[in-house]
């Protein structure tokens, strides 16, 4: 007869081996889902998230010693984890994605930005958008709102106007702001942005 002896001592031993999956494996998805990142970076998700896990719970361990807190029930220590975990995750990504992140890296002479997309760094208020067709008309007007997480994104323009090579108008809708254009960027030869101060 085969002993189950062995079964026993994983069931015995899950809440232990959960917590050095769940909390990384949290951390990491809701990270992910956040930044708009593609499921190529939950390669090795299991190992990234025992990491993870482990870095997580090392920290509160020393929080909790200096701090003379005792926890002495793992599910109730999984359980902080878990919520220490989805809240950092949260907190990273908007620090990370934020615009003086990126600025702080542009001052320590970092040419790069945290964004996987472009378009992320161009968009803000009162950004202007030139988008100039092959034909040699173009559109000008404010961006409303741009499509996340693509190379060649569609675009909402509102207050534009449809011009000629020359600059003469063929189209204005700039006094109208109930008015909005849809346009793809791949159909357009050149896109030129202006940002005005605040």
């Amino acid at each position: 007869m085969i002993s189950i002896n062995w079964i026993t001592e994983i069931i015995n031993q899950l809440p232990q081996i959960l917590s050095y999956i769940v909390p990384g494996y949290i951390f990491l998805t809701i990270y992910q889902w956040t930044r708009f990142r593609d499921g190529d970076s939950l390669k090795n998700i299991v190992l990234k998230s025992i990491v993870v896990s482990y870095v997580i719970k090392i920290l509160l361990n020393i929080l909790f010693k200096e701090l003379h807190i005792a926890i002495n029930d793992e599910i109730i220590f999984v359980g902080i984890c878990i919520i220490i975990a989805t809240i950092s995750s949260i907190l990273l990504s908007i620090i990370i994605s934020s615009r003086r992140y990126n600025k702080i890296l542009r001052i320590l002479n970092i040419s790069r930005t945290t964004n996987k997309n472009i378009w992320d760094d161009v968009y803000q208020n009162g950004t202007a958008l030139k988008i100039y067709q092959s034909d040699g008309t173009f559109y000008a007007g404010h961006l409303r709102f741009c499509e996340e997480n693509q190379r060649e994104p569609l675009v909402v323009l509102s207050r534009y106007g449809l011009f000629d090579e020359n600059n003469n108008i063929l189209m204005d809708k700039t006094e109208d702001s109930s008015e909005e254009i849809m346009l793809n960027t791949k159909d357009f030869k050149k896109i030129e942005i202006k940002h005005f101060k605040k």
